[in-house]
């Protein structure tokens, strides 16, 4: 019979640095990720994570230094060998923390028994740097499933993860037809509540802000573009393509579509906003010039989660996707446990904030 050593979330945190110092990863004289980065990258908290660094500073593997960080004093001789497969979430991110994928991490943590599997979140740059990565650190002796954002879902991935016979899940419809299970929410249904929301308060020039077709899980981001056009049919509003606008992740977007309103070259009274950084660069640049929210611009927010944000200082109304439950349905058809079929589907939510105006106020072009 087998033994299953069982490791709690601090121990699951401690054998990740740790292995990170001992393969070479983290070097002696180099400084671990921050206490914020690591519970961005292992979905547990800061105590937990506090917890796992004490644990490698008394084993004289790490110290603390005031005014730099955690570095690493000492490194393995061997890499140590673990009994306890890993369950990687890897997704396609610029930013050191990957809310998406964070939110993720935390539902498939939740789904999993303490010490059942440990769980890595990647980020790599681009879809291109997957089947690299795949093929250099993902080996079934250390693996036991991938669950893949859905940018990550097309055949060229997939078959590079079914080569090494490790099954593997998608958190968004496979783009190109690839035959895995995957769970996915409807977007369709999120923007047009959004919409809807908005032409409810009297708004009829309502702009639509997503991401370019070649970033991101093109299946999402045309399901969203037919939300907000069934959206204006139904209300009868006729359709000015100029209010779709495509945005680059990386570089000012938020900032240059607000320049863009405020020297009227695009007129509109209310938007319809997919991502994060974007709103936040957005609502700043508009309220700089002396524009309000919610008076002079009603603003709805799709993205996973619903927060405050410090840097506007408004809790934005917006429509939530619901990545915990989506990662805990991820791990279950992983796993192969409680879930019928190889789809699982989501509604997502309206939480309603401070950034939705009663009556268009911006004229009309």
């Amino acid at each position: 019979m087998t033994e299953e050593v069982v490791y709690s979330k601090s121990e699951q945190v401690r054998l990740r640095i740790l292995n990170a110092i001992e393969s070479g990863k983290y070097p002696v004289g180099f400084c671990i990720p921050s206490e914020n980065e690591l519970v961005a990258l292992t979905g547990t908290s800061r105590v937990t994570v506090r917890d796992a660094i004490s644990k490698l500073v008394t084993k004289g593997y790490l110290k603390r230094i005031q005014g730099k960080g955690t570095m690493v004093i000492k490194s393995g001789s061997q890499p140590r060998q673990s009994s306890v497969k890993s369950i990687y979430i890897i997704t396609v991110s610029s930013h050191a923390v990957d809310l998406f994928g964070n939110g993720i991490l935390a539902g498939v943590h939740d789904a999993l028994s303490d010490g059942e599997f440990s769980v890595f979140l990647k980020n790599i740059p681009s879809a291109s740097d997957f089947n690299a990565y795949v093929e250099k650190e993902i080996h079934p002796e250390n693996c036991r499933g991938i669950i893949l954002s859905g940018d990550l879902s097309r055949k060229i991935h997939v078959e590079a993860v079914r080569k090494k016979n490790i099954p593997c899940v998608s958190v968004g419809i496979p783009a190109d037809g690839a035959d895995i299970p995957y769970v996915e929410v409807n977007h369709e249904h999120g923007i047009r509540m959004a919409v809807d929301e908005l032409i409810s308060k009297g708004h009829k020039r309502i702009a639509f802000f997503d991401y370019t077709l070649d970033w991101g899980h093109s299946p999402s981001i045309l399901a969203r573009e037919q939300g907000y056009r069934n959206a204006l049919s139904a209300a009868g509003i006729r359709l000015d393509p100029d209010l779709i606008v495509r945005y680059n992740v990386h570089g000012p977007a938020g900032r240059e579509q607000a320049i863009r309103l405020i020297k009227r070259e695009l007129s509109y009274s209310a938007a319809v906003i997919v991502g994060y950084g974007f709103v936040t660069d957005y609502v700043m640049e508009i309220t700089a010039y002396g524009l309000s929210i919610p008076k002079d611009l009603a603003i709805i927010n799709y993205r996973g989660y619903a927060n405050f944000d410090d840097k506007t200082g408004l809790f934005i109304t917006c429509v939530v996707q619901p990545l915990h439950e989506m990662g805990s349905a991820a791990v279950d058809l992983l796993l192969g446990r409680g879930r019928a079929g190889g789809a699982v589907y989501f509604e997502p939510s309206f939480i309603r904030g401070q950034t939705v105006s009663e009556k268009p106020i911006i004229p009309k072009r």
